[in-house]
């Protein structure tokens, strides 16, 4: 499966606040080409070749994998037709990109089943990908986590990361530390949250809980190292992860 996105104004818009996050990372990205073999583990199991313009993709991608589908047919067995009809035109409206009437169907099939997580990711992903509303997007975020958390701690993970996101893009990097540690608590195998709570924890010059979430992420997944070496949010602690990368490099020939 091959997945194109195009930037529009409103990714633009987006963009320049994620500029602020990661130094101007927006440049060259007119358009971003992703072979994805396997979206069933979602953000957490795409590791390095997860980007944050992907999330609303990959989320639409994920509504239709076997594991979520029975999750989410749970919590509408017990609605009327009715209920059940506004979530599936909501759905089918945001998968055809008509995103006004998507967030309208949303918001009424909220009102009906305040508990469905995944309407309430649907809606921070509606905020923080084309309303470019970060405010709504981290409450919409929080309530899809706390929702998911008796039903699937993958999905509460990945709202927890799509927070800090948020929280990021407004350059509150406490708030998004705080956030990706969570996300992690509940999966400790999120590698892109470790990834994250690292360039958080750099930006705030908290140089050891960034060496330790980049070591995690690296020994995850090897190309997170490329990664730190380009993503400007490591310029603080360029020395620091030289000597990582000297230490993870001495253990692997040792263990050979």
């Amino acid at each position: 499966m091959v997945v194109q996105l195009s930037h529009t104004a409103g990714d633009s818009a987006m963009l320049e606040g994620l500029g602020s996050l990661e130094g101007g990372f927006a440049s060259g990205l007119a358009e971003l080409q992703y072979d994805l073999q396997d979206i069933s583990g979602g953000i957490a199991g795409l590791r390095a070749d997860f980007h944050i313009l992907m999330g609303d993709v990959v989320w639409k991608l994920e509504k239709q994998t076997t594991v979520l589908n029975n999750i989410l047919r749970t919590l509408q067995a017990p609605l009327d037709t009715a209920a059940k009809e506004l979530r599936s035109r909501a759905e089918f409206a945001y998968s055809n990109g008509w995103y006004e009437e998507a967030l309208s169907d949303f918001l009424a099939s909220e009102e009906k089943n305040y508990q469905d997580f995944a309407v309430h990711r649907s809606l921070g992903n509606l905020y923080l990908y084309h309303r470019i509303d970060h405010d709504r997007a981290i409450e919409y975020f929080q309530r899809a986590a706390k929702y998911a958390r008796p039903y699937d701690s993958k999905q509460a993970a990945e709202a927890e990361y799509f927070t800090g996101i948020a929280f990021g893009i407004q350059q509150n990097y406490d708030s998004a530390l705080r956030r990706m540690q969570e996300a992690t608590s509940l999966d400790s195998s999120f590698y892109e949250a470790h990834y994250m709570s690292a360039s958080f924890a750099a930006l705030l010059g908290r140089s050891d809980v960034a060496l330790d979430n980049v070591e995690r992420a690296i020994l995850g997944d090897a190309r997170y190292y490329e990664r730190c070496e380009r993503d400007p949010c490591f310029t603080r602690i360029r020395s620091e992860l030289a000597g990582l990368r000297v230490r993870l490099l001495r253990a692997q020939e040792e263990e050979f």
